[in-house]
């Protein structure tokens, strides 16, 4: 997958201090020396407060006057004390006082953002919406009764005149999905799954094969919405896939148990992996050969989208979870990341104090300029899941930087044995197969030359 490269130092929240007093108001001050001498729950709770005022800011933290910082410090103890209360009772139910309070803090840093830094760069993130495909819908109804078909064609158009709105309604987007599968999954010879993404999916279908025993076997067109795969298609697909095996190491190519050939043109998403079962057991990759031509980004993506199948697994994060989850541990919609997993030790180490801000933030514009020293890649700021894989590739091709911020993202990876054994079984790979490493480093000098104009 392409993306705006800007990596980048990162800003470790648990030890952050005050390097500029005269900036922090007198109230703050007072509060921050009192935390050192009581270790109550409001103590410690105050001390949260100073912290994740001073995370939020960013960069913006030696440029914000008193009375700005004070504000800040304020909303954050009333959203904080509206979040106890919340967690207390074990809700997930946000209370329209706290959203209020999250929604300004987010409108004052975004005002902050455009008051200091001036024009902005170009918008890094753009939503694009696939608004459906009609011809491999004709095909799947060729297949199921009249009766389903005539169902099917309802929620096709609704949903596709609903991508073409300005407002976009994400749960009814969901429940149209669950629908469409729900139908199909009385067809046994029919993948539901995999016919969804290949009628709504921003990338279009070209192939889907089962992977035995490291082999390509064809998947019946019609069992997939697709069309007959020829002997061609095959023998393309297979020399995809061998440029997989060249560059990740058995024991990662292996989990794919379902390979797609899929297009978006030159230099759109390069690959994307998904869980075939919603619970992160059976996994496959979908790959556009066209980007295949560029080496250096074939390595880091395929890199990139390996480190979300060990960090999205069974073991790692609960599926299709529901009930109560604190702000301590990462969620979603989709997974809820376990205690103990790679993804919420990064959250909490990364993320934590942050992750408000960045939800309100629809399209990370000025979160991530704000950030922008934090994260190893523009694409790294729009959320934590993305960021571990981000910064996961950046650890293997990379490891070591010359920015002492980025280095605590390196060293979070080396702490754990079996990821630096990963890291030098890709590298044992890559070299057998003649690869050039591209070791890559921050494009934090062409941000800081940028901002620095304004």
């Amino acid at each position: 997958m392409k993306k705006i490269i800007a990596l980048i130092l990162i800003l470790i929240l648990a030890s952050c201090t005050f390097s500029k007093n005269e900036r922090i108001p007198l109230q703050m001050k007072e509060n921050f020396q009192k935390v050192g001498e009581d270790s109550s729950a409001w103590k410690i709770q105050e001390r949260e407060n100073l912290l994740e005022t001073e995370a939020l800011l960013g960069i913006l933290k030696d440029e914000v006057s008193k009375e700005q910082r004070e504000e800040l410090y304020k909303l954050v103890q009333e959203k904080n004390a509206q979040r106890r209360i919340r967690e207390n009772k074990k809700s997930m139910d946000v209370s329209n006082k706290e959203d209020k309070i999250t929604q300004k803090i987010h409108e004052l840093l975004n005002q902050w953002t455009d008051d200091i830094l001036g024009t902005l760069p170009p918008q890094c993130f753009i939503n694009h919406f696939e608004t459906g495909r009609q011809e491999v819908l004709n095909r799947v109804k060729e297949n199921i009764s009249q009766k389903d078909g005539k169902k099917l064609d309802k929620l096709f158009h609704e949903l596709k005149e609903m991508r073409q709105q300005e407002e976009y309604n994400f749960l009814r987007e969901d429940e149209i999905m669950d629908e469409f599968v729900k139908i199909l999954s009385s067809y046994p010879e029919l993948d539901g799954e995999q016919i969804l993404y290949s009628i709504w999916g921003n990338e279009e279908t070209l192939a889907v094969f089962d992977v035995k025993n490291g082999q390509l076997e064809r998947v019946e067109g019609k069992r997939v919405g697709l069309d007959f795969v020829d002997e061609q298609k095959h023998q393309e697909a297979k020399k995809y896939w061998e440029s997989v095996k060249q560059i990740l190491p058995e024991s990662a190519w292996q989990r794919f148990e379902r390979f797609v050939v899929m297009s978006d043109g030159l230099y759109g998403t390069f690959a994307y992996v998904d869980t075939m079962d919603k619970k992160g057991v059976h996994w496959k990759l979908a790959l556009d050969g066209k980007d295949l031509e560029d080496e250096a980004e074939s390595i880091y993506t395929l890199i990139h989208e390996f480190a979300h199948v060990f960090s999205l697994d069974s073991t790692q994060v609960e599926y299709d979870w529901e009930g109560f989850a604190p702000r301590s541990i990462f969620w979603d919609d989709e997974v809820k990341a376990k205690q103990d997993s790679y993804l919420n030790a990064f959250y909490k180490a990364f993320w934590e104090r942050i992750v408000e801000d960045n939800f309100y933030d629809d399209e990370h514009l000025r979160f991530y300029l704000r950030h922008h020293h934090e994260f190893v890649t523009a694409y790294a700021a729009t959320n934590p899941a993305e960021d571990f894989a981000e910064s996961f590739a950046f650890y293997v091709l990379s490891g070591e930087s010359k920015h002492p911020m980025i280095q605590k993202k390196m060293d979070f990876f080396k702490a754990y044995s079996e990821l630096e054994r990963l890291k030098e079984d890709i590298l044992k790979t890559l070299g057998k197969n003649h690869f050039v490493v591209e070791h890559r480093d921050s494009e934090f000098t062409y941000w800081e030359s940028l901002l620095s104009k304004k």
